[in-house]
């Protein structure tokens, strides 16, 4: 006879040696004061017509335990009421569910795996290597996560999951529905870190599309920030349902809610999407609209991939860059004449007649040097950050079939990421101080009040400034005008006067 404080504690110690000496102990009859324990063979099998293939493991074992409570001692006791089995002992554990059972603490690590993005088959090996007695089945595993999604499921439409998971997780969201059919079309969801990133670095806005993310294969717009330690994050995140340019704006539209009134970016860069291009113009008619040259780029070798696998592939390529970077109107017509040239001597004008009449003749102001560096974009002259974050949101995606809620967790585990690093960049650029910075005394002032990304951008003038002199050349103020920082002649002063440049003399994004 054994005695114990509980009947937890009595049913566990009873289990755990059967489970050593071969045997499965469940729990047969269970009372106020009282509990029947029992081998797991124990009783008459059910047999029964089905379709279904069906078996039992019943054996009429006779083993048999009676646990039962001592008012007098205020304990409970174990007796053993018939020790005898009709067969042999387990050898293999796996083959009893009674066994794979799982206890609160490995359920708690499944639970905290999943929901962090860990698939079903890591999760099993991460259980093993951490509690080595449990062996659970890639099936039970699976029956329990599809139980962990049920009680998370409100509703079996994917509406209200979705709007239950954003409630839940501190969302702004909106949906647009279709008047007649009353079915959401577009949806907007933006989280408030997310929302307060947004207010505090308005300047800058990317925008691109990505695809295969849901069973619904609506397209996901990403919205794309950038912080003053030049981190990118995300704003915000849109489906809908096409392309077309009232989605757009409508997105847009729910985007700029999100600002106080008269804040709206200082720069939008978009591909070509011509109704994408519109919707800003309607939303956001103040902003500089610049094209990304990167996907520029990928057009043209697209249209004419047979240029690229020749010789002067890497040629063109070189005097396409040469073009867009020009500095200067008289730089820029010069490039183009010479680039003519060349593609006629190479028998190559339907390149020149593409490139010109494509995307010089509309679009030149919106990406080539001279005119988008004339305004304020902070170094952004692509969306290659939204194409990164494409590819980060798709690292936590399991494959294209997902629900909608499935994308909006992986956004959430994004944006939580992110986050973090974006305030570690914070962090340095007020605590840390560079060798390089100390030593300029004109930048005492700005040094742990702007982030080091912006001091970098200036000492990195400071270094043109000795050239110029030797060339002859003058500055062109590209600096300034497109980044709010001092372009070499306004540092020229500064160190001749020997004065500090000024936190007003920054542009307000990189404090």
């Amino acid at each position: 006879m054994e005695l114990f404080e509980s009947r937890k504690e009595l049913e566990e110690w009873a289990k755990k040696s059967g489970r050593d000496h071969g045997c499965v102990i469940v729990v047969r009859q269970s009372r106020t004061n009282g509990v029947d324990l029992a081998c797991n063979g124990g009783g008459e099998p059910k047999l029964r017509a089905t379709i279904r293939r069906t078996g039992s493991i019943k054996k009429c074992c006779p083993f048999k335990l009676q646990g039962r409570y001592d008012s007098s001692g205020r304990c409970w006791r174990l007796e053993v009421v018939n020790e005898t089995h009709n067969h042999d002992p387990v050898v293999f554990e796996a083959g009893y569910a009674e066994l794979r059972k799982m206890t609160n603490d490995e359920l708690d690590l499944v639970a905290r795996l999943y929901r962090n993005g860990v698939k079903p088959q890591q999760i099993q090996d991460a259980v093993k290597a951490q509690f080595p007695g449990c062996q659970p089945s890639l099936r039970y595993l699976y029956n329990y996560l599809y139980k962990l999604r049920a009680e998370e499921r409100i509703d079996d439409t994917p509406m209200k999951v979705l709007e239950h998971f954003f409630d839940k997780n501190g969302f702004v969201y909106h949906t647009w529905e279709n008047t007649s059919n009353d079915k959401p079309e577009d949806i907007f969801f933006c989280h408030n870190k997310s929302h307060k990133m947004w207010r505090a670095f308005p300047e800058v806005l990317l925008i691109d599309t990505t695809y295969k993310t849901n069973m619904y294969d609506w397209p996901l717009v990403q919205f794309v920030g950038v912080t003053s330690t030049s981190k990118s994050f995300c704003i915000g995140h849109a489906f809908i349902i096409r392309e077309k340019e009232k989605n757009f704006t409508w997105a847009l539209e729910k985007l700029k809610e999100l600002l106080e009134d008269r804040m709206e970016p200082r720069v939008i860069l978009t591909d070509a999407d011509q109704a994408l291009m519109n919707a800003c113009e309607v939303v956001f008619p103040n902003a500089t609209k610049n094209l990304c040259r990167w996907h520029i780029s990928e057009n043209i070798k697209k249209r004419f991939k047979s240029l690229y696998r020749t010789d002067i592939g890497e040629d063109f390529a070189y005097w396409w860059k040469v073009l867009y970077q020009s500095p200067t109107i008289d730089i820029f017509d010069y490039n183009c004449t010479q680039m003519q040239r060349h593609l006629e001597e190479m028998d190559r004008r339907e390149v020149w007649y593409y490139i010109f009449y494509n995307w010089l003749e509309p679009y030149k102001h919106k990406f080539v040097a001279c005119w988008i560096d004339d305004r304020r974009n902070y170094g952004e002259h692509t969306t290659n950050r939204v194409e990164g974050q494409h590819a980060n949101l798709k690292m936590y995606l399991h494959g294209t079939n997902n629900t909608l809620d499935t994308v909006a967790r992986d956004v959430l585990k994004l944006v939580n990421s992110e986050m973090a690093e974006i305030g570690g960049t914070f962090e340095e650029s007020r605590s840390k101080v560079m060798e390089e910075h100390r030593r300029h005394g004109w930048l005492k002032r700005l040094i742990n009040r702007v982030s080091i990304k912006a001091l970098q951008l200036i000492v990195n003038e400071y270094h043109l400034i000795e050239n110029m002199r030797d060339g002859g050349a003058s500055c062109g103020h590209h600096l300034f005008t497109s980044t709010g920082l001092s372009c070499a002649c306004r540092l020229e002063g500064y160190i001749v006067e020997n004065r500090c440049i000024r936190l007003q003399d920054v542009d307000p994004f990189w404090r």
